[in-house]
């Protein structure tokens, strides 16, 4: 009897999937806040500017007070690296 497949098992890994599942290969005890961490950094250091836009833009779309909540964090960030 032949196994039904899900046409989506069949189907190569997206970008994003690939990008997690390089950082599980790497680190099999990897939690799931380390995997964030490092797929963000990643993204930072590949697209920079056009990155930390679609964040503000994505963040203004679920509340433009998120822009003020970002704008204190800057803040309280660069006065801990001084």
């Amino acid at each position: 009897m032949p196994i039904a497949m899900n046409r989506r098992a069949l189907q190569p890994l997206g970008e994003l999937e690939t990008a997690v599942m390089d950082v599980a290969w790497k680190r099999p005890s990897v939690t799931a806040r380390e995997v964030c961490d490092r797929i963000a950094a990643r993204i930072l250091a590949d697209h920079g500017d056009a990155a930390l836009s679609a964040f503000v833009d994505a963040a203004a779309k679920v509340d433009d007070t998120l822009l003020d909540e970002l704008r204190r964090l800057i803040t309280l960030r660069r006065r801990e690296t001084r």
